[in-house]
């Protein structure tokens, strides 16, 4: 029997976003997905706790990580360098 797997590889960056949206939500019924049409911070999901926000920027990459995938994982909060050149 073949188990089950996700191929990532495959998957859409939105459907990738999607599914884990989904998983968040149904482990933290609190967590709030984030329109991400701009101005959000890098927020696409939040959930709110006693000591605050936790905050979930959600990317999908396939592959290797290399040094202009790293830049792009920066949290939003900080202040970026300038992107690498790929």
């Amino acid at each position: 029997m073949t188990p089950n797997r996700v191929r990532w590889e495959d998957l859409e960056p939105g459907t990738y976003e999607d599914m884990v949206s989904v998983l968040i939500s149904r482990l933290h019924p609190e967590a709030q997905r984030i329109d991400g049409s701009g101005g959000d911070g890098g927020r696409d999901v939040q959930m709110p706790t006693d000591d605050g926000l936790v905050i979930f920027e959600l990317k999908s990459f396939t592959g290797r990580m290399n040094p202009s995938r790293r830049w792009w994982t920066l949290p939003a909060t900080s202040t970026p360098p300038i992107p690498p050149l790929a």
